[in-house]
């Protein structure tokens, strides 16, 4: 892009500022879409993606790189199996692509109960006696 502008007079220009230029859609951004993290019965998290606006198309990556126009659409809630960073980033035709929304996702591994009275590893037992003086 070349901005051919006259020279600065600032007899004639009376600004702080020398010139003003407004390019056409600068500023203007996608928004910024929301993750969500649910857990379900089985305690297993759910990630569901927000486009507040309804335009664009949101890209996500699930292995801690930056999303771009290559990454995978997301269409759909999906699960993941262990913590991980969720990126997601609104790319939009026209204007310039959203900040990129970062997630944390928690998996929690979940172990069987113990029963009571039964010990699963050998254990130490301390017997507490009043001490006489």
């Amino acid at each position: 892009m070349i901005i051919d502008l006259p020279a600065y007079d600032p007899n004639t220009i009376h600004s702080p500022y020398a010139y003003a230029v407004k390019i056409s859609n600068y500023g203007k951004f996608a928004a910024k879409p929301k993750i969500n993290t649910a857990y379900n019965a089985a305690m297993k998290p759910v990630v569901t993606i927000e486009n507040n606006s309804g335009a664009g198309i949101i890209h996500y990556t699930t292995d801690g790189s930056t999303p771009t126009a290559t990454s995978p659409v997301y269409s759909q809630p999906f699960g993941i199996t262990a913590t991980t960073a969720v990126k997601a980033v609104n790319i939009q035709q026209g204007v310039i692509n959203s900040d990129i929304q970062e997630a944390i996702v928690k998996a929690y591994q979940l172990h069987k109960a113990l029963k009571p009275g039964k010990l699963q590893s050998p254990a130490l037992v301390i017997i507490i006696t009043k001490q006489r003086k």
